[in-house]
């Protein structure tokens, strides 16, 4: 098995594959049957862990709102799938949406769509001053009704946030999740809108069950915030300010924005290679009404992008469509040159150039003559230092060399 201890320190040797993209949700039922029937050609793409899409039932057809969260869409085949994935090494990444919640019934207290099931929940579960909107609205939780405990975070209007200090809600997500586990074989968490409660929680959450991978998505782009609440959670997150960099230098072609010659990488990778999480795109990002809509990577960089984080110590992330798009073949090359290596967030970063026109990095040794893996972006001549490198993959506008 390659399941990795990420949260306790130790790097996570591989590479992740979100499996899905926002379109693909309309239809998770099939989705997952078609998944499960490519579990041994990700196996063998050389992927360690697959990012799942939200498996419960949920008042939008995306899983996003959760209602009842035993009653699994399409559970053959997000059985098979995961079973298939685990039978060849790979980690199932199973969603945890545990900010909010929607209900299926009104209470009696104020009329509102509060009265929970499977697992029953009542008005004490929702947050205290949860507000359906910034302003001049009405909570979903008032009147006689008896709520719960202020929120510890911050507020999702679309549906009522969940007390975590009530034991009862605690108890619940924790046993919800290790049903997941010894049902449907999940291996790993991707935790969804964790700044709407404390870190502290989520921590409490996965640590229960014991799994070896935990990521959260904490929408920010400060990456001191990122930071802290990784601290707290001990989980790793999704590099946002690292992602916005890398997008920014591919479109103006000025690689300065990744470093300085000898320093640090941007975002949260320049500050923790172990907690940092890289992507270039994923659901969120191409989808037009999704929260941090930007058009995603164009075309022409998404290679390029590939290229960097698929050679750098943060665990990374390949997004599906791009997999299955005219990337493919680059994608391949890179994550058999990653997983040969074994590059990891344990391994050294020395930046040899960061100019407008040059990317240049070694990776994996305290003598960057003697790395792991030398790689170039942009047009301008470089080749690495000292004997030994061989041109492992290369093409318009980049190169990567292996120590042979």
């Amino acid at each position: 098995m390659r399941f990795m201890e990420a949260c306790a320190g130790r790097p996570v040797v591989g590479v992740g594959l979100q499996s899905f993209c926002w379109a693909d949700l309309r239809e998770r039922k099939e989705l997952f049957g078609w998944l499960a029937n490519r579990a041994e050609e990700f196996a063998d793409a050389g992927f360690s862990h697959v990012w799942l899409p939200p498996a419960s039932q949920g008042l939008d057809w995306q899983g996003y709102i959760p209602n009842q969260w035993y009653k699994i869409v399409g559970e053959q085949s997000f059985r098979a799938l995961n079973r298939r994935l685990v039978q060849r090494g790979v980690a199932p990444v199973c969603e945890v949406i545990v900010n909010h919640r929607a209900a299926e019934n009104v209470t009696s207290c104020n009329g509102e769509f509060s009265a929970f099931s499977n697992p029953t929940w009542d008005t004490t579960a929702v947050v205290s001053f949860d507000w359906k909107c910034e302003s001049n609205c009405t909570a979903y939780c008032y009147g006689p009704c008896k709520c719960g405990n202020p929120d510890t975070g911050q507020n999702l209007h679309a549906a009522p946030d969940i007390d975590h200090t009530n034991p009862i809600v605690k108890s619940d997500i924790k046993a919800f999740m290790k049903w997941m586990m010894k049902e449907y074989l999940c291996k790993g968490w991707r935790f969804d809108m964790v700044k709407g409660y404390d870190a502290a929680f989520a921590k409490e959450y996965w640590q229960s069950t014991g799994v070896d991978f935990a990521i959260g998505e904490y929408f920010d782009g400060i990456t001191d915030r990122i930071v802290n609440w990784t601290n707290s959670s001990g989980m790793l997150a999704f590099d946002i300010p690292h992602r916005d960099a890398l997008k920014t230098a591919l479109e103006t072609e000025n690689y300065t924005l990744l470093g300085t010659q000898g320093g640090k990488p941007p975002g949260v990778a320049g500050q923790n290679m172990f907690v940092a999480s890289t992507y270039i795109d994923h659901h969120d990002s191409t989808h037009v009404g999704g929260p941090v809509f930007d058009g995603g990577f164009s075309a022409e960089n998404i290679t390029l992008g590939y290229v960097y984080i698929l050679t750098h110590p943060p665990f990374p992330w390949v997004f599906r469509p791009h997999y299955d798009g005219i990337h493919r073949d680059a994608i391949k090359t890179l994550i058999a040159i990653r997983n040969n290596v074994r590059i990891s967030a344990k391994d050294s970063l020395f930046i040899s150039a960061s100019a407008v026109d040059l990317y240049a990095a070694y990776v994996g040794a305290a003598d960057p003559c003697q790395g792991k893996l030398a790689v170039r972006l942009g047009q301008e001549t470089w080749r690495p230092c000292g004997d030994g490198w061989v041109l492992a993959a290369r093409d318009v506008g980049w190169a990567v060399w292996m120590h042979d």
